[in-house]
This record gives structure tokens, C-alpha cells and sequence, in this order.
């Protein structure tokens, strides 16, 4: 997991205490980058299904120094 999966993680147990994995995924699989965005899909313990979004972020194989399949 990234440091800005991290962050965003972090931000959603600030806002909705514990967080849940949306329905057949793991919370690695939450996290999706589109258009510069990471955006992070996951339900509280209510079961309300909740988005996060960072703008400007990058995906870690992205970052600079990191190889693809290294």
C-alpha cells in the first residue's frame, strides 16, 4: 500500500470509524487511479458504501525510482 493509500485509509477511519471492504474485495482493492485521482471505495460498519478521492496522486509503480514488476 501507498503512503497516500495510507493517508486516505487514515482519513476515512477519522471520518467513518471502522472501515470495511465494499462486498468481494480486499481494502488493497479499493483504491483506484483515473484522470490523476486515487480514489478509495469502502463501506462503514452501517454497510453505506462511502468515496474518498485525492487529487494529483500518482500510483506507486508510478512513482519515481519504482520499476514496474521489480
Amino acid at each position: 500500500m501507498s503512503k497516500t493509500e495510507e493517508q486516505l485509509l487514515e482519513l476515512a477511519r477519522r471520518q467513518y470509524g471502522q472501515v470495511q471492504p465494499c462486498s468481494g474485495k480486499t481494502l488493497s482493492q479499493c483504491f483506484y487511479y483515473q484522470n490523476g485521482c486515487l480514489q478509495f471505495w469502502f463501506n462503514d460498519t452501517g454497510g453505506n458504501t462511502h468515496l474518498l478521492y485525492m487529487r494529483g496522486a500518482r500510483p506507486a509503480w508510478a512513482q519515481p525510482g519504482l520499476v514496474p514488476g521489480a
